[in-house]
């Protein structure tokens, strides 16, 4: 009963979805300090749009008012849309090439079984009325096969190409695209390269054969793993989906999207069922939300286009905002964007890297002068010791040599997403493997997954041949891998935070 009721309101949010699509957000993207040192600017980068991706283009400077952890900054001095600012960006285009999205087949019914009458007129019976020989075996008396046939005119993924062929398009030469398609299997299509020519990739993808599990979770993952590659630069992500996926547990799309916004990489999606099926859309809106995308719903074939179009209008209008504000007082603060009595979600900066060595080579003159004082203060003291015979002073040298070498690191593992969120795992000299008797709960977790183990360099994770691979910071390993302070662990579905131990 709970999971008809779940189903019923999963339903009803589905046939919602047209109504959400009007209200209008901004969308607080990136902030970027990179031209700071030289000119003293740092740039904001926001969209004003509909949910479902109409773009509100033209806001004058005026419009705009920010504000650093609750004071108000004001409007920025220059404003221009980004496709005139010049700056690159790095988008990598998934789409769905499933039997779904191929030709559509339909079940011919058989045609009835042949009445007595007839298999007599066609020689089955003997002179008396009765069957031959093969009896009920007669191959003649089996009920008809239906058939199938494919219905002629053109594969929902051949209009999914020409609307992903018609955002190919719209964007700027000097942005690059890496096409990844998925059905049962993912497959990129690297390098990134220009817009144009990207083009081929997707006008050589065909629809899978057979229907299977989708891999919507694992494109997705591969998208992020590929623009964190990237140099810093604007990166996004467009899917064109029709929600299915092999793991259609909400909290698998909810951390995904999660994960995505940590990488300030936003996921819009196209969402487009062959089959007209709205509950499995609900998984992309919430990729959308949590990654701060935009969701286009796309009803029929002839809908892509247009929600293409807005797609395009929005990555080439949106808005660059430049500030000359003091990056010294900026760091780790809160940005807050507003325009037309719209609030922007908060965004914090980390601090523009100029800022950062200045700051390291602060604190580092002040420690070396207290340390030149200290080796000053301590070599005098020596001096004034009495001079002790060398066979004296040989055990206590052996001491401190003993003394001085290197403890086995440690180290401590703590689960950030999924069901085992919260529980921790301490890594030590004895090796710690991780797999499904330990992540419990996690379908994409192998029997034996990862092994973790510490020795006098730090810690060090192992994959063991695990199908779905171990990632640290969205990036798959294929040997061991040290980990440092901070680093993510991804295992099947579940991310662990690494912290070392003194």
């Amino acid at each position: 009963m709970k999971h008809v009721r779940t189903t019923g309101v999963l339903f009803l949010l589905a046939l919602a979805l047209p109504a959400h699509a009007t209200r209008t957000r901004i969308r607080l993207e990136r902030i970027d300090a990179s031209e700071f040192p030289g000119s003293g600017r740092v740039r904001l980068y926001a969209s004003v749009v509909e949910l479902e991706g109409e773009v509100v283009e033209q806001l004058p400077a005026p419009a705009f008012s920010l504000t650093v952890d609750g004071a108000v900054v004001g409007a920025p001095e220059k404003v221009m849309p980004f496709a005139a600012a010049g700056d690159p960006l790095d988008l990598v285009l998934v789409i769905e090439s499933s039997a779904l999205y191929g030709p559509k087949i339909i079940e011919i019914p058989a045609p009835p079984p042949l009445a007595p009458r007839q298999l007599k007129k066609n020689g089955k019976h003997d002179k008396h009325g009765k069957a031959g020989k093969m009896g009920r075996n007669d191959p003649s008396r089996l009920p008809p096969l239906p058939t199938l046939k494919t219905v002629a005119g053109d594969a929902p993924l051949d209009k999914v190409k020409e609307a992903a062929t018609q955002l190919l398009e719209a964007l700027q030469k000097k942005w690059r695209v890496l096409v990844i398609d998925y059905a049962a299997d993912v497959t990129a299509h690297p390098p990134f390269r220009p817009a144009a020519g990207a083009a081929g990739a997707v006008d050589e993808l065909a629809p899978d054969d057979e229907a299977s599990d989708l891999r919507l979770t694992d494109a997705l993952h591969a998208a992020l793993l590929e623009l964190g590659k990237s140099p810093e630069r604007r990166k996004l992500i467009v899917v064109i989906s029709d929600g299915l996926s092999s793991q259609m547990e909400h909290k698998t799309f909810r951390a995904l999207g999660d994960t995505a916004a940590r990488a300030h990489v936003p996921i819009h999606s196209i969402a487009f069922s062959p089959s007209n099926d709205r509950v499995p859309l609900l998984n992309l809106g919430e990729i959308s939300k949590r990654s701060g995308g935009t969701f286009r719903w796309a009803p029929g074939v002839d809908d892509l286009r247009k929600q293409i179009e807005t797609l395009a209008d929005e990555l080439n209008k949106q808005y660059v905002l430049s500030y000359h504000l003091d990056a010294s007082a900026l760091d780790g603060k809160t940005f807050v964007l507003a325009a037309n009595g719209l609030t922007s979600n908060a965004l914090r900066w980390e601090g523009p890297p100029m800022h950062r060595k200045l700051a390291w080579w602060i604190w580092a003159i002040p420690i070396a002068l207290a340390l030149a004082l200290l080796l000053f203060l301590a070599g005098r003291s020596r001096a004034r010791q009495p001079k002790v015979p060398k066979a004296a002073k040989a055990p206590r040298a052996q001491a401190v040599r003993k003394a001085a070498a290197p403890a086995a690191t440690r180290g401590e593992l703590t689960v950030v997403t999924g069901a085992l969120a919260g529980q921790r795992f301490v890594v030590g000299a004895a090796p710690l493997e991780l797999g499904k008797a330990r992540l419990t709960g996690d379908q994409a977790v192998s029997t034996r997954h990862s092994q973790l183990h510490a020795d006098a360099r730090g810690v060090w994770v192992t994959d063991l041949g695990s199908t779905n691979g171990t990632f640290v910071n969205n990036q798959r390993i294929t040997q061991p891998t040290r980990l440092s302070e901070g680093d993510l662990l991804r295992i099947g579905q579940t991310q662990l935070k690494f912290r070392a131990i003194s």
